[in-house]
């Protein structure tokens, strides 16, 4: 079978577990679906990303396959359009942190690009830069238009890259 087909069908039949409580199960059978679903070409099915037709749990074998595959499609091409809204984000980025020298501005703007929020620890995990310096850069790219603040809080804050 086709792994899109496996995710469908692991998502039916984890669903019909009696062991877990239905709204574990229908988590469950959503994220074991998803993985099986990408195959080798995605870690994952990005399900959730255009709605959740994909995750029909009614009607006939051919209806539930229907959802499943229209979900998966939405979904993809919802994935890929984020892509291209990222690179175009990027490229905008860079040119706005061009005139910095230093170089945890263009670290951030790698952190952004891979994730879809980030907190201010996980940024100083991965660009290697202190909390100090990874909060005033941060600061200073949602000045320039190219972060924005998401939790709008004034500790534990979370960004994200800005429109």
């Amino acid at each position: 079978m086709h792994p899109l087909v496996r995710g469908a069908e692991a998502f039916r039949l984890w669903r019909q577990l009696d062991e877990r409580p239905d709204h574990l199960r229908g988590l469950e059978a959503a994220v074991l679906g998803a993985k099986i679903g990408g195959g080798r070409s995605l870690p994952f099915l990005p399900l959730a990303a255009a709605g959740f037709a994909a995750l029909t749990a009614t009607g006939s074998a051919e209806r539930r396959l229907a959802g499943w595959l229209s979900g998966a499609h939405k979904a993809v091409l919802a994935g890929l359009m984020e892509l291209d809204r990222l690179r175009r984000w990027q490229g905008r980025a860079m040119e706005a942190v061009a005139d910095l020298s230093g170089r945890t501005a263009r670290l951030l703007l790698d952190c952004l690009a891979r994730h879809p929020m980030v907190s201010a620890p996980q940024a100083e995990s991965e660009t290697g830069a202190s909390r100090a310096t990874v909060e005033r850069n941060l600061t200073l790219l949602a000045k320039r238009g190219i972060a924005r603040e998401v939790t709008g809080a004034g500790r534990f804050r979370v960004w994200t890259a800005a429109d």
